[in-house]
């Protein structure tokens, strides 16, 4: 019986042709560098309080008004209180509720931040813009020596973007202050070109954000 013989194939193993990707790559370049030119870098000033520091600015402000604003985040919802008067919403406070509490959409917790812009302008920013100014030559002897600053005292549980949410809503001036201010309501922190130190721009509400624990 004849044995069949196994045929031999040769496989010939070529060079992976990388030129259509290079070329490509080298299409995407000019086009990214293009778009960087119109990408503009801002930057939220957020600050940690320590307890020492805390301390040591208590000492600093026994003598002079402060607002002490502060947006307490629970799972309840917002609760805005100040140094002055305390509650914002004592009738709410003392039902066990919060300013403004969160809804409920698809099982997720939503924090109205709408809501909570809207309060803080017509609560706090509106009757008290007169006498107050984030520039220094333009105060009243009745000014608040925190005016623009908000302390964010989120609980442990909250969500990162709803802290982020909470800053940028109590940053930014609401439609309703169109005809307060002039100029668009856009409130942005810059660095010039050739300096080192960034500067406040546009109008702002309360745009010196201070986190503390819950």
């Amino acid at each position: 019986m004849a044995k069949k013989r196994a045929a031999k194939f040769e496989v010939e193993i070529e060079d992976i042709n990388l030129m259509p990707i290079m070329n490509l790559i080298t299409l995407l370049i000019p086009f990214l560098l293009l778009s960087a030119q119109f990408i503009q870098i801002g930057v939220i000033l957020v600050d940690w309080q320590s307890r020492a520091r805390a301390r040591t600015q208590k000492k600093e402000d026994e003598n002079k008004r402060t607002l002490g604003l502060t947006i307490n985040i629970t799972s309840k919802g917002y609760d805005i209180t100040t140094k002055e008067k305390g509650s914002a919403c004592p009738s709410k406070t003392a039902n066990g509720q919060p300013c403004i509490p969160v809804s409920m959409s698809g099982g997720n917790k939503i924090y109205n931040r709408v809501a909570l812009r809207k309060f803080l302008y017509e609560k706090f920013w509106k009757p008290n813009k007169s006498n107050n100014s984030l520039e220094p030559d333009k105060l009243d002897r009745n000014i608040y020596s925190d005016w623009g600053k908000v302390t964010i005292r989120p609980e442990s549980t909250v969500p990162y973007e709803v802290v982020i949410q909470t800053l940028d809503a109590s940053r930014e001036l609401p439609p309703e202050a169109k005809g307060d201010v002039s100029g668009n309501l856009a409130c942005v922190f810059k660095k010039p070109q050739g300096q080192q130190e960034w500067q406040l721009t546009g109008n702002c509400m309360f745009p010196f954000a201070q986190l503390a624990a819950h």
